[in-house]
C-alpha cells in the first residue's frame, strides 16, 4: 500500500517544490539558491576556467555547480556523463544539492536509465547528514518498496526523525509544513504496524537522534557519529 504517489512525494519532499511544477526536473537555480547565499563566491558567476580550477582542487560546491553547468547546458553544451561524474564528487563529499539531484535523476529517469537503488542510496546519504526533506524522502521509499526492500518499521523511524529534524528548523517558516506532513505520515504508517513494530521503529528513531546529538540517556560520552552504511 502506497502512502503517496511515489513521483508527486519525492519531488516534492525532497525538492520542496510546488506540486504544479512537479513533473519537471529542478532547475540549478534552485538546488544552488540556498547554497549560493551562505557562500562567499557566487558559483553561479566564476567564469568556467576559474569553476574547473577549483572543482579539480576539490572544492564540492564547485564540482556540484559545474556539474550542474553541464547537466542543464548553461553556458557550457549539455554533457550529461560529464555531469554525472561532477555531481558524483560533489556528492560523495556530502554537498547536499549534489545528493539531491543525482537522487531525483535516477528516480524519475532524468537522462539516465531509472535506477531505483542508486536513487535510493543518494536519498540515504542527505537523510543520514540530518535532511529533513532527504529523510521524508527515504521514509517514502522504504514504504513503497522503492530502491530497497519494502519496510514499514523503516519508513516509521525516518518519518520520525523527519518530524523532529523539520521542527527543529522550525524558524523557516518553510520547514512548519514539511514537519507537519512528515509526523501525519508517521502516524499512518504507525496504524499499519503491529504494536511491538512502533515501539521497534521508535526505538530505531530515538537510538539514531540520540547518537546524532551525541547524547546518550546513560550519561556515557558518545564517540562521533559515522555515516551509516545502506541497510539493504
Amino acid at each position: 500500500m502506497n502512502l503517496m504517489p511515489r513521483i508527486l512525494l519525492l519531488l516534492t519532499c525532497l525538492l520542496a517544490m510546488p506540486p504544479g511544477l512537479a513533473a519537471t526536473e529542478p532547475g540549478a537555480a534552485q538546488q544552488s539558491k540556498a547554497s549560493a547565499g551562505r557562500a562567499r563566491v557566487d558559483y553561479e558567476k566564476l567564469a568556467l576556467a576559474d569553476l574547473v580550477r577549483r572543482a579539480r582542487a576539490g572544492n564540492a560546491q564547485a564540482q556540484f555547480e559545474l556539474g550542474s553547468r553541464f547537466n542543464y547546458g548553461r553556458s557550457v553544451p549539455k554533457n550529461v556523463p560529464e555531469a554525472l561524474v561532477w555531481l558524483r564528487r560533489a556528492g560523495l563529499a556530502g554537498q547536499p544539492d549534489a545528493q539531491r539531484l543525482l537522487a531525483v535523476k535516477y528516480f524519475n529517469g532524468f537522462d539516465v536509465a531509472i535506477d531505483q537503488e542508486e536513487a535510493f542510496r543518494w536519498a540515504q546519504r542527505l537523510a543520514e547528514a540530518g535532511d529533513a526533506a532527504g529523510q521524508v524522502t527515504l521514509a517514502s521509499m522504504y514504504a513503497n518498496g522503492e530502491g530497497v526492500p519494502r519496510s514499514l518499521v523503516r519508513s516509521y523511524m525516518w518519518y520520525d526523525i523527519a518530524a523532529a529534524s523539520a521542527q527543529l528548523a522550525a524558524q523557516d517558516d518553510a520547514q512548519a509544513p514539511l514537519a507537519l506532513e512528515a509526523g501525519a505520515l508517521r502516524d499512518k504508517t504507525g496504524a499499519l504496524l503491529l504494536p511491538d513494530e512502533e515501539q521497534e521503529a521508535q526505538r530505531l528513531a530515538s537510538d539514531w537522534w540520540l547518537k546524532k546529538q551525541r547524547v546518550s540517556l546513560q550519561g556515557k560520552p558518545l564517540a562521533k557519529a559515522q555515516p551509516a552504511k545502506s541497510k539493504r
